[in-house]
């Protein structure tokens, strides 16, 4: 990285991944025609073992979600590598310094979505950040973790990491200009954080093991949210569904998949269409 827009550019490419069909686009809820959401329209014989809760390892629509959330925790590993290299030798510009924050939140975030779907509390999913290793990553398979608890840790370190390195300056639209909103700030890492921390209090057993009480965290972390960031609930429920952006980016908002719709490949999400 020698310049602002290589920084940029690196970053965009982790967002854009957002909205493609294999993560937020679609297939990531079509694993609520378990829960009897939906009658198909049309054959659809992959994702008919979803809906008789019995999945496969060929289960497109989960295995693409697997494949390309590693690919991009990849990527975010090679921009969060570049750029801590440069930081070591010389002071980050303000833009390479948000940038190397949305990609500790992108590995973060890509991490997630798989641990969340795949980790049980005696069995964690395979993950090692980049910079654990002496001599730098060395193109190994890499180790299951072993408690998903772990990657929950790792998640949450990284969401700090991004938290301290993320701007924020008293709310959405005054943090980012309009051609920048939808980035991620500090409040969508402390966001991220409450939610990871739910999501660990539910492998109670191996918290209690490790003297962890990822309750209190949450409600540290909201009390945070309400009364740092003044995120709560919105005074309207109709500000929800603003079409046009006026009320977009209101108290209610943490993060969000900044698209809005159209068939160009990067359009937005499709599932609520699907389903409707």
């Amino acid at each position: 990285f020698t310049n602002d827009q290589q920084a940029e550019q690196a970053v965009l490419a982790l967002y854009s991944r957002m909205s493609q069909e294999a993560i937020y686009g679609r297939n990531i809820f079509w694993e609520q025609t378990g829960a009897n959401d939906i009658v198909f329209g049309r054959e659809s014989g992959s994702r008919v073992p979803l809906a008789t809760l019995n999945p496969t390892g060929d289960t497109g629509n989960l295995r693409d979600i697997y494949r390309y959330c590693m690919q991009w925790i990849a990527s975010s590993q090679w921009v969060i590598q570049g750029l801590e290299a440069k930081r070591a030798q010389t002071e980050l510009t303000a833009v390479e310094e948000r940038s190397l924050g949305e990609a500790y939140f992108f590995r973060a975030l890509y991490h997630w979505a798989i641990a969340s779907r795949h980790g049980l509390g005696t069995l964690g999913v395979p993950f090692k950040p980049w910079e654990e290793y002496e001599n730098g990553y060395n193109n190994e398979i890499l180790p299951q973790q072993e408690s998903v608890v772990d990657n929950y840790l790792y998640i949450i370190a990284d969401l700090k990491k991004a938290e301290e390195l993320l701007p924020w300056k008293g709310s959405i639209t005054a943090t980012y200009g309009a051609a920048d909103r939808g980035r991620a700030h500090k409040a969508s890492a402390i966001g991220y954080q409450a939610k990871v921390y739910a999501y660990m209090a539910t492998w109670k057993a191996e918290c209690d093991k490790r003297g962890l009480k990822p309750w209190n965290e949450v409600e540290s972390l909201v009390n945070r949210l309400e009364n740092e960031f003044g995120r709560g609930l919105n005074d309207s429920f109709t500000e929800l569904w603003s079409s046009d952006f006026s009320v977009w980016w209101n108290k209610e908002c943490i993060f969000s998949i900044a698209c809005s719709g159209g068939s160009s490949g990067q359009g937005g999400i499709t599932f609520p269409g699907t389903v409707l």
